[in-house]
């Protein structure tokens, strides 16, 4: 029985969660129409406001603790990254920009020689 409630508990909380997303969304939506009269500022603060409490009720809901274990891993998997030194990053960007400008160069004398066989055939 106590598993029952704690699941109807929890079922709540999370449609509770998305009702709250659903309204405080369409709020900071409709904040631009029904108060045209303000000024820009009031109407952009009253937006970031109820935006911010859309993101509070989304992390309440199982999706939004999905999305905070992912970034948390994200976070975690980010530390056991071994970043480039400087010389390696300029070599690297070197490299990129040489095979860019060749392969553009490559397509561009492509393009020039079909260009020239259409015109040789149509005359």
């Amino acid at each position: 029985m106590s598993k029952e409630k704690n699941k109807a508990n929890i079922n709540v909380v999370h449609w509770a969660g998305w009702f709250f997303v659903i309204v405080f969304s369409l709020a900071a939506i409709s904040i631009d129409i029904v108060f045209s009269d303000q000024t820009v500022l009031y109407r952009f603060i009253a937006m970031v406001v109820l935006l911010g409490m859309a993101i509070v009720a989304f992390l309440f809901t199982d999706l939004g603790k999905k999305a905070i274990e992912l970034f948390k891993g994200a976070r975690f998997e980010l530390k056991k990254v071994v970043w480039p030194t400087r010389v390696e990053l300029i070599q690297t960007v070197l490299l990129v920009l040489i095979v860019v400008i060749l392969t553009s160069f490559l397509i561009w004398l492509f393009d020039i020689v079909i260009l020239w066989l259409i015109g040789l055939l149509l005359g």
